[in-house]
């Protein structure tokens, strides 16, 4: 932002544009091929967003209430993955800030592909399932299940919501299709699970695919 008079200076040549701003750091591009369509692609078309299907063995899912913007009695865990944050760190990340439940990755269940979102990027939303490590109670009277304790400054209310009180949240009114399908898919076999993948010269990365067979080599 210092060097902003560069920028005015530079102003009469043709086909200089802005192409993003970061920090404290304007990227400027141009095209020099007339002939040519411009090949520079758009700087971050995509955002990552994520929410938790957290179900406890009391038949229980985890849920929310924000501030702001409640369309719903209930809702799931959400939020953005943050850059170079893996997918699932970023749902057990999100979900351990809303409600302070500690929870492991399990599964995607849905990919929600949307646009014109939050500064008209488009958003590439990850439906997971989550589990829920639950502890022996002291007394033997069947595990121990925590107590979900809302983030401040951004969730009013959390709590472990009877799964059929949740079902009705998402039928009731106009619906939440959305949800519905994705709960639907929570009930069947095939889901798409997380394998860890090592290239030469780079770091390991997950991919996620549809649950193997075993007599496929």
């Amino acid at each position: 932002m210092s060097n902003a008079r560069i920028i005015e200076a530079m102003v009469e040549i043709s086909g200089l544009e802005f192409h993003h701003a970061e920090g404290t750091i304007a990227h400027m591009c141009i095209w020099l091929k007339d002939d040519v369509e411009c090949k520079i692609p758009d700087y971050g078309t995509h955002q990552v967003g994520v929410g938790a299907i957290l179900i406890n063995s009391r038949n229980e899912i985890l849920c929310v209430r924000e501030l702001n913007t409640n369309y719903r009695r209930w809702k799931i865990p959400t939020g953005l993955a943050n850059l170079g944050e893996q997918l699932d760190e970023a749902i057990v990340r999100e979900v351990m800030e809303e409600t302070g439940i500690q929870s492991e990755f399990k599964s995607v269940l849905a990919v929600w592909h949307k646009h014109g979102m939050q500064f008209n990027r488009s958003d590439l939303y990850f439906a997971c399932e989550l589990q829920l490590n639950e502890g022996d109670n002291e007394k033997g009277k069947g595990p121990t299940i925590s107590e979900p304790v809302a983030e401040k400054g951004e969730i009013s209310e959390t709590a472990w919501v009877p799964l059929e009180e949740y079902m009705k949240v998402i039928y009731e009114g106009g619906g939440h299709p959305v949800m519905q399908k994705i709960m639907k898919l929570r009930l069947q076999d095939t889901y798409i699970k997380q394998s860890i993948i090592t290239m030469p010269g780079k770091k390991p990365s997950p991919i996620y695919h549809i649950s193997e067979h075993d007599n496929v080599p």
